[in-house]
């Protein structure tokens, strides 16, 4: 779960959205600089919050930490994964996902795989 927009925050958008339509008093002008100005906003946005989640483990079960480390060192895929642990696909596919909520981000391989060879993964004890 992301945390809850600090002011911080909404004041950095707040801060170029105003800059741009001070820099634009053109009205014509105002509207692709002002989404332009919010894009950037949020851009900075999203990446102090990603920041916030870099340095701290990810606690899975046993079965959802050996899924991954197969899938990390060995770049197996769902099937092979599945035939491999005697399981379905769709419980590797399961199992996957269910990280990837944890991780608050969309299906991304890599990410995972850099992860757990830095020890963010982790198996709950």
């Amino acid at each position: 779960m992301l945390p809850a927009i600090t002011d911080e925050m909404a004041e950095v958008v707040l801060s170029k959205f105003f800059k741009c339509i001070a820099k634009n008093p053109h009205p014509a002008n105002r509207p692709r600089r002002n989404v332009e100005a919010m894009r950037a906003g949020l851009e900075e946005l999203r990446r102090s919050q990603m920041s916030l989640y870099a340095p701290s483990a990810v606690y899975v079960s046993a079965r959802q930490y050996g899924i991954v480390e197969l899938m990390a060192n060995e770049s197996l895929t769902y099937n092979e994964i599945a035939l491999r642990l005697g399981i379905a696909p769709s419980t590797v596919r399961t199992h996957l996902h269910e990280l990837y909520k944890l991780l608050n981000g969309r299906p991304d391989r890599g990410r995972v795989t850099h992860m757990f060879h830095q020890g963010l993964i982790q198996t709950k004890v």
